[in-house]
């Protein structure tokens, strides 16, 4: 009875936090995980079921391309559709809840958090955190930005079936196949490398339902 309890509860507040308009729920194929959100929230939009998605690869760095300059880096970062179709995000950083600007980003600090001398960049989660301007979340900018691939939008392989997946050496040493039999990694040190491009990183399931805009336009931050 208390996990059921528990479940109501996440359900009514999910529903009473999410806009059922702007949600984002990409089962990857998977009938049961359809099944289950489907049955716990009837309304909810999803994705995904019978299409299976190409992600473009986050996890080749800006920083780690040899065949880029500084400035050609901030021109892709200042127009990146992540940051201004997608969400901000609250996760647990070290044990305590963290704001970041870029769900990416925000994943990007999960991911590397146990290393010691990983910076710990979060903003204090408060009422209206999020709601500031760019300059507010510089240093994450200058620190995540640069050690992700999504502003490069390179096509990617698919996520299910696929059977490459490109990543750099930033992220190389802690990096790990979900679904190791049957896929390879690519280190990835040149953007001519990545091949194939996508005019936007976000239709990764082209002709499904699209993402809400971000209350933090990334487009005006220049590197200056």
């Amino acid at each position: 009875m208390a996990l059921c309890a528990v479940v109501i509860l996440f359900t009514t507040l999910h529903r009473a936090t999410v806009r059922c308009a702007a949600s984002n729920l990409n089962v990857h194929m998977s009938q049961s995980a359809y099944d289950e959100i489907r049955s716990d929230w009837p309304e909810a939009k999803i994705k995904g079921l019978k299409k299976d998605p190409r992600h473009t690869p986050g996890w080749v760095a800006l920083r780690d391309m040899e065949d880029m300059t500084d400035d050609e880096r901030w021109g892709l970062i200042g127009n990146c559709d992540i940051n201004q179709y997608w969400s901000a995000i609250i996760c647990v950083f070290r044990g305590e809840l963290s704001g970041y600007f870029c769900e990416i980003a925000g994943a990007q600090a999960i991911l590397h958090e146990n290393e010691p001398s990983y910076p710990d960049l979060g903003a204090s989660v408060v009422p209206g955190w999020w709601n500031r301007g760019m300059d507010g979340f510089d240093a994450q900018v200058r620190h995540h930005c640069f050690d992700c691939g999504h502003p490069l939008r390179g096509r990617g392989d698919y996520a299910t079936t696929g059977t490459v997946e490109q990543v750099s050496n930033t992220h190389a040493g802690i990096y790990s196949l979900k679904r190791p039999v049957g896929k390879t990694v690519q280190i990835v040190t040149k953007r001519s490398e990545l091949g194939e491009t996508v005019d936007r990183a976000t239709e990764y399931l082209p002709g499904e339902i699209p993402r809400s805009t971000s209350n933090v336009p990334c487009r005006s931050f220049t590197g200056d």
